[in-house]
This record gives structure tokens, sequence and C-alpha cells, in this order.
């Protein structure tokens, strides 16, 4: 089914739609001392926001609040931390891994605003290490993986880590890895084949596919919502999907994108933001754009064209990150090479 630009796309209790020309104010977010090529990682619904980044010793977290970039330390100094997800309290989860250390002996960490990293690790439930994943941004529900063998890292369960109680969810008929999760606790996974599942009150159900199609999803709203993309006929031209009640809504492409486009994230509200490719680049450095848009009343519209004409900056070469649910948008910049350079918070106008 392809959304028309005039109609409201009215799916259980989820309106997608944007305000009609809605534009944005724009604050760069700067780079905690000493890091450099910053990668968005999550925003909650304060605009607090948590990064993955790299320094001349490695990888860190960082965390963004008010007006000020830092660094998440580790629990131990010389390990390298991984960022995954920020709640609405400022609270970041993430793991981190010993610098000489066998990956699978990672340990799961929650920075608390900004703070020092807490070691929420279980080594009685997952002597071989476990990662927190994602979290809930009103709950707090921490979701994650870990291994319950130390000699044999393939094997993985998934768990939940709610007021300081750390639950084996168990394991299932493949390894699956959580990558996000809504208030209600509802989850999106993705298996060790490459297929995915919504994990619910214990039960995974597959993510179905269009006919003859390929789609994958993104991120869930607390609705149950999905969005992602789909591939349609055997193109390799992702069109926006969004997921419902088992069933996939091509949400087209932007226009003008030759490479086509991806929903990237959802809020409660139903608005969506996306990723789309533009046409080749051949200068100075080949490169096919990456560009960041909104659904807007059904069309795919530039952020470019939503942001002040002397800010500077050029989101048709950026990634989006994540929309919350006060319609802030994180973004990921590119300079003209290609490589991120830095973060931008979009905030709608009045």
């Amino acid at each position: 089914m392809k959304l028309r630009p005039s109609e409201l796309l009215t799916i259980g209790t989820m309106v997608a739609v944007s305000s009609p020309a809605q534009t944005y104010t724009m604050q760069n977010l700067g780079l905690a001392p000493g890091t450099s090529n910053p990668h968005g990682i999550g925003l909650n619904d304060v605009g607090q926001a948590c990064f993955f980044c790299e320094t001349q010793n490695g990888a860190v977290a960082t965390f963004f609040s008010g007006s000020q970039t830092t660094i998440l330390e580790p629990s131990h100094s010389k390990d390298i931390a991984t960022a995954k997800g920020i709640d609405n309290a400022g609270d970041v989860v993430g793991y981190e891994l010993p610098d000489k250390a066998p990956a699978d002996t990672a340990r799961a960490l929650i920075w608390s605003n900004g703070g020092k990293a807490q070691d929420i690790s279980s080594p009685s439930i997952f002597p071989g290490g476990e990662s927190a994943l994602a979290v809930s941004k009103v709950s707090g529900e921490v979701v994650g993986a870990g291994s319950p063998s130390a000699s044999n890292s393939s094997e993985t369960h998934m768990f939940t880590y709610v007021n300081g109680v750390t639950t084996d969810l168990g394991p299932t008929t493949a390894n699956v890895l959580p990558f996000a999760v809504n208030d209600s606790g509802v989850m999106l996974v993705t298996l060790t084949n490459g297929d995915q599942a919504i994990f619910s009150n214990g039960t995974f159900t597959p993510i179905a596919q269009p006919p003859n199609a390929i789609a994958k999803a993104n991120a869930i709203n607390d609705s149950g919502v999905v969005v992602g993309y789909i591939f349609s006929g055997g193109t390799n031209v992702p069109h926006g999907g969004l997921y419902s009640n088992g069933v996939w809504t091509d949400l087209g492409t932007l226009a003008g994108a030759a490479n086509g486009t991806q929903a990237v994230s959802i809020n409660s509200s139903g608005q969506i933001i996306g990723l789309a490719v533009g046409k080749l680049i051949p200068k100075p450095n080949p490169q096919f754009p990456d560009m960041s848009c909104i659904l807007q009343n059904g069309t795919w519209v530039e952020l470019n064209s939503l942001i002040p004409t002397n800010s500077g900056l050029n989101l048709n070469r950026s990634v989006p990150v994540s929309i919350n649910d006060a319609g802030q948008i994180l973004i990921d910049l590119r300079s003209s090479s290609g490589a991120f350079f830095g973060n931008v918070l979009l905030t709608p106008t009045q």
C-alpha cells in the first residue's frame, strides 16, 4: 500500500503526520574535549543525548545535557565504553570492554545523568559477560544480551534489568539481540540469521515480509508501531516503511533521492524521520550524499529546507538519529569528505 500525500495514515492509535510546514531552530552540540567522529546514539524526551566518539586512546561514550557534552568514563579507566541508549531521567546505558580481554567479557553499565559508571553486570547469571543494548525512555527498563557460559560465548540470552534486578529471559531457538524497547517493554530483536522479530510478554512474533519484497525494522514507538525500509521487486532502492498489525505500508522516497529512503525513528505522536541517499556528487570526493528528512502529510521533506537559511550547515550531508516526543531531532553532521564531525539538535518552532 502506498501512502497518498493528501491522506492521514491512521493505524491503531497512531497518526503518521507532522505539522504542516513545521520549521526548526538548531543547536550545535559541540564535542567533549579530546573527542572526534561523533555518532549519535540516543535522544530522550527532554533533549539530552548520548554518543559514541573516538579519542587518541580509543572509543568513548559521551553525554549531552543543557549546553555541555562530556565524556562518560568507564568503570575501569583503560576499558572501551559504548553508549547504547538514554532514558528520560538522563541515565545512559551501554557496556565496556576490557582493553586486553576477549570481547565476550563485556560489562553492562549505567551512567546516571552524566555521573560515574555503575557496573550492573551479574556474573553469577552471565559469567561470559553481558551488554546493555537499549533502555525504555519512561520506565527505565534496560534490555540487553549476556552469555550464560564463560567457555561458550556463541550462546546468548536476552535479559532485562529493572530496579536493580537482572532477569534472564532464557535461550531461544536462535541467539537474538534486542536493539530497541518501548515503554510497554516490547522489544525489537535481530536473530543471528538476520531475521527480525517483536518480543512481547515472553513471545517472539516474526516481523512479516511484504509480498515480493524484503523489509527491515529500525525503530518502535510506544504504540508498538515499527518503522524501517522496504526493498520492492528485487530493487536495491529502499522505500521508507511502516509496520503495524502485521502489515507493511510503503512510505515512498524523498523526491530527488536517487538511491532511496529509510524511515529511521518514530515518536509517540507518529512523527517519522528518515535517511535519504541522493545522487552521486563526483567532485572533489565522489560520494552519494546522506540527507535527513521528515515525513510531513505523507510526503518526505528535506530537513535542510526547514532550518534557518543562515545556519551555515548543510543537512543534505547528514544522518538522522532520533526524534523524541517533543518533536526534537538529533542529527549527525558529515563533512564534504563524508566524515562525521559534529551533531545538532533541531527543536520545533512554536
